[in-house]
């Protein structure tokens, strides 16, 4: 994929560990206006400069930051010359009349996807939601929520399914409402413990638990009492996307540094699954349904939000799950 990208983000990436990262992606060619490079560089050092000031980064580690920020502009960044794109000056003008002598990226937009500000965009988290990228050298794309909770319903029948508050129990909504569902109201990082008691009430059941990352994140602890506790037919799906999407997909730590699987691993539990297809995601959970102990699958996920709502009054659910799980 080819994209034109604007000074002010291309800086912003270049602090970030995870913005260099999506720079070397061989998927991806990102491209600057020739006229804006000086700035970029400019930029670049002024914002190394100014942590380095407040204390935020040490000057040993600013320096290699700058010189890692500067080899992969240069080693991936392609310059264009306003002669490819200064047809489109005027118009480029008319779209950002606050300072329409910043023309140069937006004419190159024109032509070409974006990332940046300004005009229609892509976000970073956005971008590798669509982009095949290579982790651990399989080609993996992100996955949608939808898709993955309406493949999760066809393996069950009438068992309960704990779905976080949220994207979570939106898209289990669309992809089926039952009786047997219980959709968090408010309470964030708590639809895994929920879960956990209603197994371990019931150890004969399966039971499916649905929840975001940014969720799992407020509930850490509940990883280890999983763990301990060894739920026999418990199963934990978390869909992580990075962000907390729903206000607005503000990153979380998952987006930068924190492996969730790494942690599900290390508080105890042993079937702990990375699917990087839906196909692999499907087999990943016939198998966690049809084996006993707990099981947690974690699996990438495309930023964004349900398309629908559900309906539902608190109160008035609590008594159709009861009934819907009455044995």
């Amino acid at each position: 994929m080819r994209l034109v990208i604007d000074a002010n983000i291309l800086v912003a990436e270049l602090l970030r560990v995870r913005g260099r990262a999506l720079m070397t992606l061989p998927t991806l060619y990102l491209t600057i206006a020739g006229s804006i490079w000086d700035e970029t560089e400019y930029e670049l050092c002024k914002c190394i400069a100014h942590l380095t000031m407040r204390g935020t980064v040490l000057p040993d580690v600013a320096e290699c930051l700058l010189e890692s920020a500067l080899l992969t502009v240069n080693d991936r960044l392609g310059q264009i010359p306003v002669a490819a794109y200064g047809t489109h000056e005027s118009i480029a003008r008319s779209r950002i009349p606050r300072d329409p002598d910043d023309w140069h990226t937006v004419a190159l937009a024109l032509d070409a996807d974006f990332l940046g500000c300004g005009v229609a965009t892509w976000t970073t988290d956005t971008l590798l939601a669509h982009l095949a990228y290579m982790e651990d050298g399989v080609v993996a794309k992100v996955m949608d929520r939808l898709d993955l909770t309406q493949r999760v319903l066809a393996h069950l029948t009438d068992e309960a399914v704990f779905a976080g508050i949220g994207n979570a129990g939106f898209d289990l909504f669309a992809a089926g409402d039952r009786s047997q569902n219980f959709y968090m109201f408010g309470s964030m990082g708590l639809a895994s413990s929920l879960g956990l008691g209603y197994a371990l009430a019931r150890p004969d059941e399966r039971v499916v638990v649905l929840e975001g990352e940014g969720s799992v994140l407020m509930n850490l602890g509940s990883l280890a009492t999983i763990a301990r506790m060894r739920p026999r037919r418990y199963l934990l799906v978390i869909m992580d996307n990075g962000t907390y999407a729903l206000t607005g997909s503000q990153r979380n730590a998952a987006a930068d540094v924190t492996d969730i699987a790494m942690i599900a691993r290390g508080a105890g539990i042993t079937r702990v699954a990375t699917p990087q297809t839906a196909e692999e995601f499907e087999r990943a959970v016939m198998d966690a349904l049809s084996s006993d102990g707990p099981a947690v699958i974690v699996v990438k996920i495309a930023d964004g939000n349900s398309a629908v709502r559900h309906g539902w009054d608190p109160v008035e659910r609590k008594h159709c799950f009861a009934a819907g799980v009455a044995r």
